[in-house]
C-alpha cells in the first residue's frame, strides 16, 4: 500500500477508499501490538507500575481507537462513492498564469 500511496500522491490524487483503509488498518495494527506486548509480558513474568499501566490503559486505549476508526469509516462510507479522490493543490495562484 505504501508504494502504491507514495505514487499516487507524487501524481497529486489519492483515493479516499486507500486513505479510510489505511487508516482503520494502522488503528487495528496498534491494537494488535498492544495486545502481543502485554502476552509477551505475561510469559516473561513483567510486572511492576508500568506494565500494569499498559495492561489497563494501553488496551483500553487501543480498543477505542479501532472502535472509533471502525465506526468513523462505516459513517463516511455510507452511501458514498470510494471512487473519490483528494487532489494535492497544486502550488500556483489562481489569479496568475498557469491555467488556460
Amino acid at each position: 500500500m505504501h508504494i502504491y500511496f507514495r505514487k499516487k500522491y507524487r501524481e497529486g490524487v489519492v483515493g479516499i477508499g486507500l486513505v479510510l483503509g489505511m487508516l482503520m488498518f494502522t488503528a487495528y495494527a496498534l491494537e494488535r501490538l498492544i495486545g502481543f506486548v502485554i502476552r509477551f509480558g505475561r510469559i516473561e513474568g513483567w510486572s511492576g507500575y508500568y506494565f500494569r499501566l499498559l495492561q489497563d490503559w494501553g488496551w483500553t486505549i487501543g480498543v477505542i481507537g479501532t472502535t472509533v476508526t471502525l465506526a468513523a469509516l462505516a459513517i463516511l462510507v455510507q452511501g458514498r462513492d470510494l471512487g473519490l479522490f483528494l487532489e494535492r493543490p497544486s502550488g500556483k495562484r489562481k489569479g496568475g498564469s498557469g491555467r488556460r
